[in-house]
């Protein structure tokens, strides 16, 4: 996913100028992407796109409030994905409604399918869909991952 989620940044400004649906699914598979990868992404892509009123409205927290776990939440999420979406928000690159999104979207996902690479993955994504630069530093880390660095080209 993290391979697709480059190739639509490199190639498309934002979401908005993305093709969607079987569309998108279409010219991914004619870029030889993996059948399963292209439906994990267009579920989170149309997820972004049905929760984009509740993700942007979302009021954010006071200062001093804190995020409480549901017990699943717990067993699904590493502390490191959790570790990283609190970095996130604390140097606020997310919002509270992104963060919501990406826990949401994370536990559509078979439990051993839920990685720190996916959570960035996705974070990368609700970054690009809200037309939000993506950080250096997490563009440097997006390039680790890659195992085609020319996808970012």
């Amino acid at each position: 996913m993290i391979q697709i989620a480059a190739f639509l940044m490199a190639r498309f400004p934002n979401v908005q100028a993305c093709p969607m649906g079987m569309e998108l699914g279409e010219m991914l598979e004619q870029v030889g992407f993996d059948e399963n990868e292209i439906g994990k992404t267009l579920l989170f892509l149309q997820l972004l796109e049905e929760h984009e009123y509740a993700i942007t409205q979302a009021i954010n927290p006071q200062p001093h409030s804190m995020r409480i776990y549901h017990p699943d939440e717990l067993k699904y999420l590493s502390d490191d994905v959790l570790d990283f979406l609190q970095f996130l928000q604390k140097e606020h690159l997310i919002q509270t409604g992104q963060r919501e999104f990406i826990i949401y979207a994370l536990m559509y996902l078979p439990e051993d399918d839920i990685t720190l690479d996916v959570a960035k993955t996705l974070a990368l994504l609700v970054l690009w869909a809200h037309n939000i630069e993506v950080p250096v530093f997490i563009q440097d880390e997006l390039n680790v991952l890659l195992p085609r660095p020319n996808l970012m080209q």
